[in-house]
């Protein structure tokens, strides 16, 4: 079974998107708050791909992504990038971190569903 880590940090964010990586992909959705417990969560257990918002405290997404995409192990990891950050310069620097794709706050169900399709085709 894939495993899928969302990083977010709100809960019925994470709740949301789960029971859409749950119920229409069959994966396993685990929850990381922030990006400091994402990249803690990522030294321990192995995932097929990461769901993260851009705008969260202690560690925000960008920042994780930097430190994600440092690690070799992780260079070819689908990310996609989730927010309401509308910021053509910011998404612009979201996109040049190779983020696999972007999704616009708030989500969409069918843009969810269409993109993660893209991801695990």
């Amino acid at each position: 079974m894939k495993r899928i880590l969302i990083v977010d940090d709100e809960k019925e964010i994470f709740s949301f998107l789960r029971r859409i990586v749950e119920n229409k992909f069959g994966f396993e959705a685990v929850w990381a708050e922030n990006g400091l417990k994402a990249v803690q969560t990522l030294e321990k257990s192995k995932f097929d791909a990461i769901i993260m918002d851009v705008n969260m405290p202690v560690m925000d997404g960008i920042e994780t992504l930097r430190i994600i995409r440092r690690n070799s192990e992780f260079a070819d990891l689908p990310i996609l990038m989730c927010s309401s950050e509308s910021d053509r310069q910011k998404i612009g620097e979201i996109i040049s971190l190779k983020i696999t794709d972007y999704i616009l706050k708030p989500i969409a169900i069918e843009d969810a569903i269409r993109k993660f399709g893209k991801i695990f085709q």
